[in-house]
Formats: C-alpha cells, sequence, structure tokens
C-alpha cells in the first residue's frame, strides 16, 4: 500500500515548516496505524520508568493489562454537532480519503459520547443553526464560509472546537498565520512541537476539561508536530514522561495542549492535538474519551457537575511513607521528627523484625498508620497464588497480634506485585496496595480484582533508593530542595505526593531532618490535605461511589443532586460545577458555596449519607 504523504502547513510559522510534514498528524491509511501501533507498543514495553526501580516494572506491567475504572465518556445532555468538512482541506492532503477518515472517526466518537453528529458543508447554514457546537479537526485550509460559519456560531452563542492547524492556511491552501487559532484559544502564542521520541499530556486536577480524570493523569501521544499554546491557565499541557512540563521549542510556558475561552456569548476551545492520536492502550483510550467528552460539553456550554479529587475542597494531597525494614531502629528518629511537626505517618513494617520491636511499632502506631512490607521482605510477584496468599495472611496475623487489629495497606518489597498477589492481599482484607504503576498518574487508581476493588497508590518522584542509595546524595539541603520541588510539582497537578523512604537510608540520624523539613513545609500549607495511605484509600473508594448529576428547571436555576451508592457516608465533598451558556450563580441553597472562578460554581457539603442523596438548587443570572 502506498504511504499517502501531505503538504506542509505552510500557514503555520517557519518553526512549524520546519518540524514535520502533515503525514505525523492523520491516520492516512491502515498501514501507518498498524506501523504506529507495533512501534509505540515496541517502545511503551521498553522505556523505562523516570522514579521507579527498574524491579517495579513487573507491578506497571501487571497494572497495564487491567481496565481502568474510570467514570464513562458520556455526555450527560444530547448534544448537535456540526463537523465542517471544508472542500478547501480536502486538497491539503495528498489522499483526498484522509480527510474524511478524520471526520468519520469524530462522527463515531461523538456518537458514542451521546451526541448527535453528521458532516456539514460550509455553506449549509440550516444544519450549522441547528447545531449547538460547531466542530472543524485538522482542516488548516478554511475558505471564507468556514470562517463565516465559525463568527457565527459564536455569535449565537454556540460552541467552537477546532484541532491542530485548523484554519493557519486560508481558501486556496496560502498560509495567513495563527491568528484564527490565536482569537479562538485566547492563546499569546502557538507554535507546533518539534520531533520527540515520545509525547505526552498530562491532565491537572480541578479544571473543567478535567472533569472525571484522576488529576496528575499522563496520556501519551502518537508522535506528531501537534499544536502548543501559551495561554494564562494550563491545565492540560505538554510533559515528558515524568510529567515535567516540555514547552514547544523550550519556550517558556509554551505547552498547553488545550485550551479555551468564552468569547462574548460563545464559547470556543483549540485541541492541539487530535485525540485519535492516543497511543492504543486501555489507559490511554479512556483518559482520551474524558478529554474528549469534557471537551464538547464545555463548548456546547451544559451544565456539569463532577465530584473534586479531594475532601474539602484541598487541592492536593500528601503523605509521607516508611519502609521500616533493615535499620528497623532508626524509626524512631523519624517518628520523632513527625511527632514534633503534628504530621502523621505511614509505616510499612516487615513484620518479622516488627515481633522483636514491639514497643517502637507501638509508637508508630500512636503516630500514624501500621501497614505491612511482609513478613520476610522477600518478593511476592512471581510466586504462586498460594505461596503468596500464605504469606500475606500470616504478616496481617502477626500485625494483628501486635495491633490488635489488620491492617489495610502492603508496600511490596522492590514494588512487585502481580495479579495473584492483589488477590492474595484482597482475600487478607487488604483494601489497598503502595507500588509502581509506571508513574501514569500522580492520583490513586482503583483496580477491579475478582468481586473486590482495590485502591493502587504510586510515587511519580523519586524515593530515597534513588535519591540517596543510588545517586549518592548525603546532603540534607541538597535533598531538602529535590523533594519540596518534587512536593511542588505534584500540587500545581493535584495529585497525592509521596514521601517514600527507608529505614536504613533517610531515616538515619544524619538525614532524618529532611524528613523533618518535608513535615513542616506540608504543615505549613492549609491547601495540602495531609493524611495517611489507609485515609486516601478511603476517600478514593468513597469518592469512587458518588454520582452526580444536574437538571434546569423551569425558572432557569440549576438542581444539582450527588447520590451516594455506597455503605458508608462521604464526608466534606465538594462538588464542582459548570454552569450553562454565560450565567453566573447568585445565590444557592442545599449547599456552602465556595470560591470558584467565573462560569463555575463549588458546592461543599458536610456529609452524603450511605445509600442516600444531598441536593443543592443553583439561581442563576446572566453574566454582564
Amino acid at each position: 500500500m502506498r504511504m499517502a504523504r501531505s503538504r506542509r502547513p505552510a500557514a503555520e510559522p517557519a518553526a512549524a515548516r520546519r518540524r514535520g510534514s502533515g503525514l505525523f498528524v492523520v491516520v492516512v491509511a491502515l498501514a501507518i496505524v498498524v506501523i504506529s501501533v507495533m512501534l509505540v507498543r515496541s517502545k511503551m514495553a521498553a522505556a523505562p520508568s523516570t522514579s521507579a526501580a527498574p524491579t517495579a516494572a513487573v507491578g506497571a506491567l501487571t497494572v497495564r493489562t487491567l481496565e481502568p475504572l474510570l467514570p464513562e465518556a458520556r455526555l450527560g445532555t444530547p448534544v448537535r454537532v456540526a463537523i465542517l468538512r471544508d472542500p478547501a482541506s480536502v486538497a491539503y492532503y495528498d489522499d483526498r480519503a484522509v480527510i474524511d477518515s478524520i471526520l468519520g472517526w469524530w462522527r463515531t466518537t461523538l456518537t458514542d459520547l451521546g451526541a448527535t453528529a453528521g458532516v456539514v458543508a460550509p455553506d449549509d447554514r440550516a444544519a450549522l443553526r441547528a447545531a449547538s457546537v460547531l466542530l472543524v479537526p485538522s482542516q488548516p485550509c478554511l475558505g471564507t464560509a468556514a470562517r463565516r460559519a465559525i463568527d457565527d456560531a459564536l455569535l449565537r452563542g454556540g460552541g467552537v472546537i477546532v484541532t491542530w492547524l485548523t484554519g493557519t492556511r486560508d481558501g486556496g491552501c496560502a498560509p495567513v498565520g495563527w491568528s484564527l487559532p490565536a482569537r479562538l484559544s485566547g492563546a499569546m502564542r502557538l507554535d507546533t512541537l518539534e520531533t520527540r521520541n515520545a509525547t505526552y499530556v498530562a491532565v491537572a486536577g480541578n479544571a473543567p476539561l478535567g472533569a472525571d480524570i484522576p488529576p496528575g493523569s499522563r496520556l501519551e501521544l502518537l508522535v506528531a508536530n501537534h499544536v502548543a499554546a501559551r495561554v494564562p491557565g494550563r491545565h492540560v499541557l505538554y510533559t515528558d514522561r515524568a510529567m515535567n512540563p516540555a514547552p514547544a521549542g523550550d519556550q517558556p510556558l509554551l505547552d498547553a495542549a488545550i485550551a479555551h475561552v468564552i468569547l462574548g456569548r460563545g464559547r470556543a476551545v483549540l485541541l492541539g492535538f487530535e485525540p485519535m492520536r492516543a497511543a492504543p492502550s486501555p489507559w490511554n483510550r479512556a483518559v482520551a474519551a474524558l478529554l474528549t467528552r469534557n471537551v464538547v460539553a464545555w463548548a456546547a456550554g451544559l451544565p456539569t457537575a463532577s465530584v473534586e479529587p479531594w475532601p474539602a475542597g484541598k487541592k492536593a494531597a500528601a503523605m509521607i511513607a516508611q519502609d521500616v525494614e533493615d535499620g528497623f531502629g532508626n524509626a524512631s528518629h523519624a517518628v520523632d521528627s513527625l511527632d514534633a511537626a503534628g504530621v502523621r505517618g505511614t509505616w510499612y513494617l516487615v513484620s518479622d523484625l516488627a515481633r522483636s520491636n514491639r514497643a517502637l511499632v507501638r509508637r508508630l502506631a500512636r503516630n500514624g498508620e501500621i501497614g505491612t512490607h511482609t513478613e520476610n521482605h522477600l518478593v511476592l510477584a512471581g510466586g504462586s497464588e498460594g505461596e503468596q496468599a500464605r504469606r500475606l495472611a500470616n504478616t496481617q496475623h502477626q500485625l494483628a497480634d501486635l495491633l490488635g487489629r489488620t491492617v489495610a495497606g502492603l508496600r511490596p518489597p522492590e514494588e512487585q506485585f502481580d495479579i495473584a498477589t492483589l488477590r492474595a492481599w484482597a482475600d487478607a482484607g487488604g483494601t489497598y496496595v503502595f507500588g509502581a504503576n509506571d508513574a501514569r498518574t500522580a492520583s490513586p487508581e482503583l483496580l477491579a480484582v475478582g468481586g473486590d476493588t482495590l485502591v493502587l497508590l504510586a510515587r511519580v518522584t523519586n524515593d530515597d533508593v534513588i535519591s540517596v542509595h543510588r545517586a549518592g546524595k548525603v546532603g540534607v539541603p541538597g535533598l531538602v530542595a529535590e523533594y519540596e520541588s518534587a512536593l511542588g510539582k505534584v500540587e500545581a497537578l493535584g495529585g497525592l505526593y509521596i514521601l517514600s523512604y527507608h529505614s536504613q537510608f533517610m531515616s538515619r540520624p544524619e538525614l532524618v531532618p529532611v524528613v523533618a523539613a518535608l513535615a513542616r513545609r506540608m504543615r505549613g500549607d492549609s491547601t495540602l490535605w495531609r493524611t495517611t495511605g489507609h485515609d486516601v484509600a478511603r476517600w478514593w473508594l468513597a469518592r469512587h461511589r458518588l454520582r452526580t448529576s444536574t437538571a434546569l428547571a423551569t425558572d432557569g436555576a440549576l438542581k444539582v443532586d450527588v447520590d451516594n451508592a455506597g455503605h458508608e457516608a462521604a464526608d466534606s465533598v465538594v462538588v464542582r460545577v459548570v454552569v450553562p451558556g454565560a450565567a453566573r450563580v447568585s445565590s444557592m441553597t442545599g449547599a456552602t458555596s465556595l470560591p470558584a472562578v467565573a462560569g463555575e460554581a463549588r458546592l461543599l457539603f458536610p456529609r452524603i449519607p450511605a445509600r442516600g442523596r444531598v441536593s443543592a438548587l443553583l439561581v442563576m443570572e446572566a453574566m454582564p
């Protein structure tokens, strides 16, 4: 099969012309798709994690085999979408079928989301007026009629979504620059990504386009000259594998992958990449689908509600976790520091050693949470299901004998676990595992294991095995700076930061000041939820069982319902509401109002009873 070629996107700046052709932007033929899938799978399997030990790949590979337990990507309200097809862009691609393959993908995807979608011509004014959203995907060349359709949609108060290089050329495919995508994104600057070995997008928490996506989730894209924007608010941005910002051309803040703006009564969104370019894996497909749904819902001005990631409106969470193994007695230095700072810790004990240190174990338990690091620190993964079940039941029994209760958390030695590990821990009464997930999200994950649901906690930053043991860092100021920077990164993503350290490394007297400094830093941040692994897992399970819905009353008020399908009450729940159209909330009943940005409301419900429902009524008024 001949591979189709496409013209260079001459409408973009010279940097974009240097950085690749349209071949990298669309799926032009089945052969290209097959080759891309093979290359991506090879790359995903071979690429090492930047933050986890190589042996932890066993756990990461295990997680990849499981379907992610994420909310269904469906629109709560039907939406009519007009997918514009400009003949000018048909000629842009060497293979004239390319544009129709893109439009066909979008039509299928929108139908799956619950929208009504049809392909329309730029001069079909009746079809355009009937739609709530106008979508113009990957069409660099736009004629006068197409540009008029975009303006008319915004003037009517509708939504407009454009993707990639749409509108950077005129109807004759001559370059006209970034003016249209800049206006539709509010961007101060736009450019294309240079050639990279891999392309990643990170989704930060507490943003309308991130609803239902775990904050700090990483989406991998097939490599292409995707478009990056510099905008004031960057909630979905291009990053490296470790979720550090990776702007186009190393230009500061030129890293937004999606930008949205309110233009008069209308709403516009620029998707710098095509969602169909998500790398082929269940995780990437699920995150891309939720992002696509959120973009369509926002552009349509639909009222939507979603539960915020953390209780009481906290912007991120943090826990301090020690593996108490070799040098068991060193844990006393760390617990002294945490007690002095007023911060609880999570302590994963090698239970054979714990039985010889009963007084210290009781002290650790008074400070925070006790979990298990197995009975003897031998690797679990790879053992038979029966052997793993015996071992985990044994360590659970040993710790219950010491504490008078079972423990919830398992920290597998060397972060290695497999399906048998998860089943055995659930059977032993555990509720969560602290292990590797390929650093694909800075938030907890839910794993379906047989009839049980386990919570997976994973770190996306270095622990002291990497910093102290491998890199040989022993200076307290340097280690404090490294971990404070890592905490700041996870806070910006809105995820869960885990200071993971060991009794034989950073719990030693000469290095424990690092732990004390981080504890004080966390204590001084009122926007951070300082917590333990068990409390994180309980919250994440409770949050998973909450369902939100919205309904507009005849008088224009917006009703928000939150149902709790769980057997336990959920406390301090905050619901973020994107209000419809160009309205704002003037008053509300049934919930406490928290500070929110324009076009949104945040509702605090102190308690949602088990198997119960709470409701709030929001009175709307037009924005001035």
